[in-house]
């Protein structure tokens, strides 16, 4: 009688309590309210907290909901039995109806219980859930959720989910001379499109640009070049606007396209590019592919013919170390990595004949071609233990190999391009290589009175680099180090001066060629925000621009850039995309 009285005396306690509280009302919101009946019965919303806005057919709300015979939580004397608690009956309906189309239906809704002890008292405590899947209309969708008791108590709670369209997808932005040209995706029921811009990277809905009610592909002309736009879209029905796409960006002037695919799991990638006499661009590239346990080379050549693109093989190397150059006559040389060594070939009458120059070359390989069609060639090479900075030339009609000089330490763990060749209009070789432990650093070589010649230039630890030597011996060398810059360096005053292109984001896999003034043009990627840029010296300062959006370059492998300049100034750069692994080219005029 004793655990009896307690129990009573515990749960009148109970009630009274619940009934200063308000009853069971037990939380809600704004809408909550009690209806008719002798119970009141409380419900409310937890999903969406607050009146929200959607962009799908449907609007997922949950709950819960309270009232005197819910149960509330019943207070008893003992203890907790062994097993879940006992979980009473309840006859509490919950349905929604939607006012605006006027559609109901009933919410899903469950019960549940626990049981907890503090010293002799135990309490169990039950909580009613529901949740229910709405259709939306496109517009202010007020949703009135009720619940009902047995008693005929009952109490409402509502939410406003307006439905909007979705923000459109596969937003692209392709540049163009004095244009640029959005694409995107439709969207279902969508009965305009907005465009926004701006020239910053911040562009949203609220600070860009509107042009209103346009169609896919939008051309938005009469733009400056050499200035990056960025773009959103937003899609509309009947006057209901979604949120803003992703930004996607383009830099006036320049156009880009696809080349040739390869795919995004390369482990290192090459490209080479060489101008024929009328200006049309040649393309070597090379890329090696890890599929499972095995390892795939590919070397190919692509050139544009008649508006389109042909690629096709070269040959199977061991390395990737293109380079490409095409003489007075109009033959196509290139050279590479073959599991034969270093190998030169030349195109002719529909196939390539290549040779080996150097069987125990290892890596770094690097093509010049001087004004008589002569091949010079610079890379690493093995013998022995040694490690060697080597030299190849057929100038004299025969290939004849030297050594530049000796390295400290052996192998080719190295990512991207280390090693530059090129001939000035004397005849003059231009070597500019990155040092090895523990003599880090920019050098250069060059032969004089027979015999080569090194100097040390930076002391940085340099992870790519490229040079071009002008007619008049005057060398340009573009390098990324491992403080995160890309610098440039140059004895054009006689004495060789180091300066920065890009001071810091660690800029990687610089490419570097000469206009017809002589001044230097560097191509390199700028990986922090995944971009292609292009940098041109003019009046002794670098102008920068941003030429695509080409991903960030895979961290254990190269993903080059290549550079050429046409005869009237303007730029041509292949270029791997680093999210597909496809190799693009970009140009800067017709």
């Amino acid at each position: 009688m004793v655990a009896v009285s307690a129990r009573r005396l515990a749960r009148a306690v109970m009630l009274l309590l619940a009934g200063l509280l308000g009853g069971c009302g037990g939380g809600g919101d704004e809408g909550t309210g009690a209806g008719s009946g002798s119970n009141s019965v409380a419900v409310y919303v937890e999903t969406p907290p607050a009146d929200a806005t959607a962009d799908t057919a449907t609007a997922q709300l949950t709950g819960g909901a309270a009232c005197p015979d819910c149960p509330p939580t019943e207070w008893a004397f003992g203890y907790c039995p062994a097993g879940p608690p006992f979980i009473p009956s309840s006859a509490v309906t919950v349905s929604w109806a939607n006012r605006l189309t006027g559609a109901s239906g009933a919410a899903f809704s469950g019960i549940s219980g626990s049981c907890s002890c503090l010293f002799s008292y135990c309490s169990y405590s039950y909580s009613r859930r529901w949740s229910a899947l709405v259709p939306l209309a496109y517009g202010a969708n007020t949703i009135v959720v009720t619940a009902s008791d047995s008693s005929g108590g009952s109490g409402t709670a509502s939410r406003t989910v307006t439905r909007v369209p979705p923000a459109p997808s596969g937003v692209t932005a392709q540049g163009g001379q004095g244009q640029a040209t959005v694409s995107w995706s439709s969207v279902p029921d969508a009965t305009a499109y907005n465009v926004y811009w701006s020239t910053s990277r911040t562009l949203t809905k609220e600070n860009g640009t509107r042009i209103a009610n346009v169609a896919s592909p939008h051309v938005h002309a009469g733009l400056a070049d050499d200035v990056t736009h960025f773009y959103l879209v937003t899609a509309e029905v009947s006057g209901l606007e979604s949120a803003g796409s992703p930004v996607a960006w383009a830099t006036t002037g320049w156009v880009t396209e696809r080349v040739a695919g390869t795919t995004a799991t390369t482990l290192e990638r090459d490209a080479a590019i060489a101008l024929d006499a009328a200006g049309n661009p040649l393309l070597h590239f090379s890329y090696d592919e890890k599929v499972g346990s095995a390892s795939l080379q590919y070397n190919v050549y692509a050139a544009k013919a008649a508006g389109a693109w042909t690629a096709v093989p070269v040959d199977t190397p061991l390395a990737v170390n293109a380079g490409i150059g095409v003489d007075s006559g109009g033959t196509v040389h290139v050279s590479y990595l073959d599991f034969g060594g270093l190998t030169h070939a030349v195109y002719a009458s529909g196939a390539w004949n290549a040779e080996i120059v150097d069987a125990t070359a290892s890596c770094g390989a690097a093509f010049a071609l001087d004004a008589g069609g002569r091949v010079h060639l610079a890379y690493r090479a093995s013998v022995g233990g040694a490690n060697e900075l080597r030299y190849a030339t057929n100038a004299s009609g025969t290939w004849v190999v030297g050594t530049v000089t000796a390295f400290s330490t052996a192998g080719c763990s190295m990512s991207g391009r280390r090693i530059a060749i090129s001939v000035d209009g004397g005849g003059v070789v231009h070597i500019a290589f990155a040092g090895d432990y523990p003599d880090y650093g920019l050098k250069y070589a060059t032969r004089q009175a027979g015999a080569w010649s090194a100097i040390g230039l930076d002391q940085y630890d340099i992870q790519q680099l490229a040079a071009q030597a002008d007619a008049n011996g005057v060398v340009h060398v573009a390098y990324a180090d491992n403080a995160g810059r890309l610098r440039y360096a140059s004895n054009s005053g006689g004495a060789w001066n180091v300066g920065d292109i890009e001071p810091q984001g660690s800029p990687a896999y610089p490419s570097l060629a000469l206009d017809a003034g002589g001044l230097p043009h560097v191509s390199y990627f700028y990986p922090g925000l995944g971009e292609l840029r292009h940098a041109k010296r003019v009046a002794g300062a670098w102008q920068v621009s941003v030429i695509a959006d080409a991903g960030t370059p895979p961290p254990n492998g190269g993903s080059d850039t290549a550079i050429a300049v046409d005869a009237f100034g303007k730029a041509r750069i292949g270029y791997f995309d680093n999210r597909s692994g496809d190799l693009h080219y970009a140009k800067n005029g017709p």
